[in-house]
């Protein structure tokens, strides 16, 4: 699956593979033979042989998410489309169903499905007027799946967007440091895209103790460390590698 993810559109020869579309299908849960067993074992026991209608909406959304970041990611695109199929009264859910369309399709390296899906849940963020951040994150996938395809223009405003909202929060929460940063890694403005890791990651400079079921804080630190390689700080970058 993440080589499958790695496949680009063949509009632009010299077009080189960014590290974003790099890291899009690497599973964020290395679990072990053990706990793949148990994660199956508890969607397994929470879904099979019910009626999807008698299913909370919110575990069919919480087995796929689970499926898809351990790299399991067929199962859970099946369990996504499967919901869309439902009558779903709820925008909420639809939303998050059409982003993790959106993300599995991406990491298949089928950009144009991800792209519909991904507008769609776009849509629906607008109408309900989500937190900016949520609309930032979907406006900065869709900027990847066009920078992909050499549309570099439309990926270009898309990114623009994303920074512009995201500079107007003043928080430090993490999922809105990570995306300001990715937009700004696009951009090539690497030295404000560590800054803005640097204060959202405590103690970055510190050795991490992190377990290997959750990969999160050290993908955070590659990013970091990519940001501070391209912006001239190597030693530290490697330190932190």
């Amino acid at each position: 699956d993440f080589l499958q993810g790695l496949r680009m559109k063949d509009a632009d020869q010299e077009y080189q593979l960014s590290p974003y579309l790099l890291w899009s299908g690497m599973p964020l849960m290395a679990l072990t033979d053990e706990g793949r067993s148990l994660l199956m074992d508890n969607i397994t026991n929470s879904l099979e042989g019910k009626p999807v209608r008698a299913v909370p909406r919110e575990e069919i959304l919480s087995a796929a998410k689970q499926l898809h970041e351990s790299g399991d990611i067929y199962r859970a695109l099946n369990l996504y489309l499967m919901l869309l199929n439902q009558p779903l009264s709820d925008l909420t859910i639809k939303k998050r169903a059409e982003e993790g369309c959106g993300d599995c399709y991406l990491d298949l390296g089928f950009n144009f499905d991800a792209k519909e899906h991904y507008n769609s849940a776009l849509s629906i963020s607008n109408a309900l007027n989500t937190k900016i951040v949520d609309r930032a994150v979907l406006s900065l996938k869709l900027a990847r799946i066009y920078e992909a395809e050499a549309n570099h223009l439309t990926a270009e405003k898309l990114v623009r967007d994303c920074i512009d909202d995201l500079s107007k929060t003043r928080s430090n929460d993490l999922k809105i440091a990570n995306t300001l940063s990715d937009a700004l890694i696009m951009q090539e403005r690497y030295k404000e895209a560590a800054d803005v890791l640097k204060g959202a990651i405590p103690g970055w400079d510190q050795p991490l103790h992190a377990t290997i079921d959750n990969l999160r804080p050290y993908l955070l630190r590659a990013n970091l460390a990519m940001a501070l390689a391209e912006s001239g700080e190597v030693d530290k970058a490697i330190e932190i590698t």
